[in-house]
């Protein structure tokens, strides 16, 4: 997985790796044993919606942080390996951020930024 692609929340920056199509949405992080040190996947839906998150055949504990249209974060969640439940923000999401387990140390109503290399 390449993570060729840079965002900051407040004062933390992510390497992602980008998840657009639907193949790659459904993929996600699926069968990774580990990320590195403050990486991740971005999730870029083409609208807005109560996009779900589970954790079928994820290997590693992730932070899953929710963004609306306006890049601003509206929910996070610590999920854990193998849990099936769908976990759905409480309002409408464009992006889903997902981060190794204990990372994302941001709230509710921070902005993402991408960054330009």
């Amino acid at each position: 997985m390449k993570f060729n692609n840079t965002i900051s929340i407040g004062k933390q920056t992510f390497k992602v790796s980008l998840a657009k199509t639907t193949e790659q949405i459904q993929k996600g992080l699926m069968f990774q044993t580990e990320l590195p040190k403050n990486s991740g996947m971005l999730f870029i839906y083409s609208y807005e919606d109560y996009h779900w998150i589970w954790m079928k055949n994820t290997y590693i504990p992730l932070d899953v942080i929710w963004f609306d249209e306006n890049k601003i974060v509206i929910h996070k969640q610590k999920l854990y390996p193998g849990d099936l439940k769908k976990a759905t923000p409480p309002e409408k999401s464009k992006y889903i951020l997902e981060i190794a387990a204990n990372t994302f140390n941001g709230s509710v109503g921070d902005i993402m930024l991408f960054n330009k290399e």
